[in-house]
């Protein structure tokens, strides 16, 4: 047939002209969803994820009843924060007590592709919270919507 050459998918001089027309149209909206992260409910109905606060693992529960993020005082040793150096001493209702903790600015917290800086957080004293709370000084920047079993988190923009 008079079409052998064109039909060719690898022209010597071509190459770079065929791979970019080969490329499907529709990668281009990729980006934006690489700012989305699911969180799937776990058996006991709770939202948990893992992520990291200044670089180092963290696993959060998700709290939208929570003003900011929140950890208690061993949390916050492992993660090299010196809350009573930098945080400044407070009091927060719980939903069993009053008691004393310390507000402080995140460097960095980060669930899946999605990366806030300077994030308000509460180191609480004693036990409690058990796991970081995810709460609203990072979660509050960002579109939530509830699908059934999984929380959609977007950045927005």
């Amino acid at each position: 047939s008079s079409r052998g050459d064109a039909a060719d998918p690898h022209p010597a001089r071509d190459g770079p002209v065929e791979q970019l027309d080969a490329a499907p149209a529709a990668e281009a909206p990729a980006p934006p969803a690489a700012q989305e992260h699911h969180i799937y409910r776990d058996p006991r109905g709770m939202y948990r994820t893992v992520g990291s606060i200044n670089g180092l693992t963290v696993d959060f529960l998700v709290d939208t009843g929570a003003s900011a993020i929140a950890m208690n005082a061993a949390q916050a040793r492992r993660l090299g924060i010196d809350y009573l150096v930098e945080g400044n001493s407070t009091f927060v209702t719980t939903a069993s007590d009053v008691i004393r903790a310390y507000k402080i600015s995140l460097d960095i917290v980060r669930v899946g592709a999605i990366e806030r800086r300077n994030v308000e957080a509460l180191v609480m004293e004693g036990a409690q919270p058990d796991e970081v709370l995810l709460g609203m000084s990072f979660m509050g920047q960002l579109e939530i919507s509830n699908q059934g079993n999984r929380l959609i988190l977007r950045r927005r923009y």
